[in-house]
């Protein structure tokens, strides 16, 4: 009897609590190690290019599939990200991580999936309601957006 299953690419195990998948997203990200050297290995777009095609692509993936992070969760995510961000940033470990997300130009979990899920929820509503929001979508960002940036470390 297996105790996990992937499907869709996501790993659940028996208790559907998405800790396998939460480890297989650790797994890809130390895998980044093997692929920065100091005098050899990608350079820093190189590096930030496989971190958003090998991890942050599994964490945005699962997040509708999720039904509610808790805060251990989001935790260990937020410190896979850090990892792999540090990785590819070549920062230490006692570099703050606004400066590690300020340089990678990421923003950090908790808003990124409520960016996502407030993505997902108003996409269908555009679509049905095309021709009434002719809004360019800087404006679309910028209201999406508006509440993610206003929390100061």
């Amino acid at each position: 009897m297996t105790r996990q299953v992937k499907f869709l690419e996501v790993q659940l195990g028996s208790k559907l609590d998405f800790k396998d998948h939460i480890n297989q997203v650790k797994r890809k990200a130390n895998i980044m190690k093997c692929l920065a050297g100091v005098t050899w290995g990608a350079d820093l777009l190189g590096l930030l290019s496989i971190y958003h095609a090998m991890v942050r692509s599994h964490i945005d993936y699962a997040v509708h599939l999720i039904p509610g992070f808790n805060r251990v969760m989001l935790e260990s995510l937020q410190r896979i990200q850090n990892a792999g961000l540090r990785i590819a940033v070549g920062a230490m470990r006692s570099t703050p991580v606004v400066a590690l997300h300020a340089e990678a130009c990421v923003l950090p979990i908790s808003y990124r999936l409520q960016f996502l899920t407030a993505n997902f929820v108003v996409k269908p509503v555009v679509a049905l309601h095309a021709e009434a929001c002719v809004l360019p979508i800087s404006y679309r960002l910028q209201f999406l957006t508006a509440n993610f940036v206003v929390k100061h470390y």
